[in-house]
């Protein structure tokens, strides 16, 4: 087709938002996946038809300030800001960590299972 003289006018357009709606009616969840706010103004456009907005880092890429900046913005302009994965984390790197397992026997396992335990909702 025909390149639209602004491509992010797609975005921010009726019928993607009747799209996303219509996926909404058949789907319990529909993720969207946009480019960070540092490159293109998708992810602000798409934002503002979602019922929440996920922030993906990862370490030693995004910076705190940078992530910040871009959740302050998000939500100076009214969107819901649910929180953030943490991408591309390398256990043996972090300080503290939980492990799943099936190989409870294996000694190794076992003495890298030392950190942290986390409550989940519902146990």
């Amino acid at each position: 087709g025909v390149i639209p003289p602004n491509p992010g006018s797609l975005l921010d357009s009726k019928k993607m938002a009747a799209l996303i709606q219509t996926f909404s009616v058949y789907y319990d969840f529909v993720i969207i996946d946009a480019p960070s706010l540092n490159v293109a103004a998708d992810a602000a456009t798409l934002g503002q038809m979602a019922d929440g907005v996920l922030f993906v880092v990862r370490p030693g890429v995004v910076d705190c300030v940078s992530a910040t900046i871009a959740k302050e913005l998000l939500e100076k302009s009214g969107q819901n800001v649910l929180g953030q994965v943490v991408n591309g984390v390398i256990p043996q790197h972090e300080r503290y960590s939980y492990y799943y397992s099936n190989e409870e026997n294996n000694e190794e396992l076992r003495s890298q299972k030392s950190g942290v335990r986390i409550k989940l909702p519902g146990s």
